[in-house]
């Protein structure tokens, strides 16, 4: 039976709980892929091609890295990409990007300038075979350029996060035309100090290029800053910080732009000063034309450790990656998360198989009507060997809660008339194993007889259209 992509939950001995699943599940991975190649650290889509990075890849030497791209709609294997002149250690696909006919590969390790000068590597999807190599014209040994980079299809922007005197880590963003591969310009924070890492993160749109320093201090030490660039004249436009934002959040580590909005991670909020354990970590809203905070954004399921906001996407919707996140009691399986783009929560995808350490959502993306999520962790060819997952996007609003009432030892499960006509109801002792209850059910109701034999009894309903 096909299961579509939103599912609700009740408990016993709980009176109901309200959750979204989605479903649509499809795995992606490197037919010729090994153990620790760590496949989707790093993702990126077009509308048609999905992008994953696979810097532990050896086939030019060890963590000499690679990046593999697939046809979005049937999940095949179209292209490995690497560095024409790769070597051991370059960490080619540390970082992915794409954008109109143009993708971007960092491989932060490389040596052309020194250890750890770092490149970038620019790819016309019509030409996979020349690609243009990006280096910094002032490039050091430590730089890391190429730790973080985006393209819009015009412009390539690619980060080097530990630029500055040995030991800084202030960071600066290099601006290229994405057609040629020319050097435009260089960006860094006006206010920029020591160990604020600008460059941590980056993104371009709409004339746009956003910078993130999760480690800079303007609300207390590491709590985070995100500046806004005039993508053509590289003029600093604004400099945006959470508004409830403290000590330790790293608002910043991940950050994304469409059409008028910024949205932004900061997966250590709440964390207690810094105390990694605790967080369960935000998202945030802003406007880009004025910088003003429009929402603020949390997994209602949230629980401490869990990272919501290690990675982020914007398009139609918002996506969230909350990489640590349990699946009933299986820990750091990771989920994803969707919201408007006015901040409300639609839906919460996880795998339905799901593994421990599995990190699902370290890296997030947004093609076509998919929602993309890495799993650098799973053990699909080998420990470690790692995956990219494709959920369906749901684009309708969540269905109604589902509502329990005892009848003696019978559990009556009801729920508010939809447009579709058809329910399977589900049930699962832990949230990770389900028995199908009832198929084709066209009405509100069901009285499950069997409900109190089990201490505690969870429930999903699907929806049929």
């Amino acid at each position: 039976m096909n299961i579509l992509s939103l599912a609700l939950l009740g408990a016993l001995p709980l009176a109901a709980a309200h959750s979204a699943e989605a479903a649509g599940e499809s795995e992606f991975f490197d037919p010729a892929g090994s153990r620790l190649d760590r496949l989707g650290q790093a993702v990126a889509a077009t509308s048609d091609l999905a992008i994953a990075g696979v810097k532990g890849n050896d086939d030019l030497g060890s963590n000499a890295g690679a990046a593999v791209v697939f046809d979005l709609a049937t999940g095949t294997f179209l292209t490995k990409l690497t560095a024409p002149d790769g070597a051991a250690g370059d960490a080619f696909g540390s970082s992915v990007a794409a954008g109109g006919e143009v993708m971007v590969v960092g491989a932060p390790d490389d040596d052309d300038a020194g250890q750890g000068s770092g490149s970038a590597w620019l790819f016309s999807i019509h030409d996979w075979e020349n690609p243009v190599k990006l280096t910094a014209p002032d490039g050091a040994p430590g730089d890391a350029f190429g730790n973080a980079v985006a393209t819009d299809g015009q412009l390539a922007v690619v980060a080097a996060w530990k630029d500055g005197e040995e030991g800084e880590d202030l960071g600066s963003v290099h601006v290229f035309n994405a057609t040629t591969g020319t050097w435009l310009r260089r960006l860094e924070a006006s206010d920029g100090q020591t160990f604020d890492q600008f460059g941590a993160s980056v993104a371009v749109a709409n004339g746009l290029i956003a910078v993130g320093t999760p480690f800079s201090d303007p609300k207390g030490t590491d709590s985070g800053a995100v500046y806004l660039f005039d993508a053509a004249s590289g003029q600093q436009l604004r400099k945006i910080t959470a508004p409830d934002g403290s000590t330790g959040d790293a608002f910043g580590g991940s950050l994304a732009l469409s059409q008028g909005l910024l949205v932004v991670g900061a997966s250590n909020q709440d964390a207690n000063d810094g105390d990694q354990i605790a967080a369960k970590g935000q998202a945030y809203l802003f406007q880009t034309p004025t910088g003003n905070h429009l929402a603020t954004l949390a997994d209602p399921q949230g629980q401490p450790g869990e990272r919501f906001g290690i990675s982020v996407a914007i398009g139609e919707q918002v996506v969230v990656g909350a990489d640590m996140a349990a699946a009933g009691e299986i820990l750091t399986a990771g989920a994803v998360l969707t919201f408007s783009r006015e901040g409300d929560f639609l839906a919460r995808y996880q795998r339905t198989a799901p593994a421990p350490a599995d990190f699902l959502g370290q890296s997030v993306a947004l093609g076509g009507d998919a929602v993309l999520a890495g799993t650098p962790q799973a053990d699909t060819q080998g420990a470690q060997s790692g995956s990219l997952f494709s959920f369906s996007l749901s684009t309708g609003s969540l269905p109604p809660e589902l509502a329990l009432t005892l009848d003696g030892e019978d559990v009556i499960l009801t729920w508010a008339p939809q447009a579709e006509t058809s329910y399977t109801l589900w049930s699962s002792p832990d949230l990770v194993t389900w028995q199908k209850l009832a198929e084709d059910l066209s009405a509100n109701s069901y009285r499950d007889t069997s409900a109190l034999s089990a201490p505690q009894r969870f429930y999903r309903l699907t929806l049929q259209p």
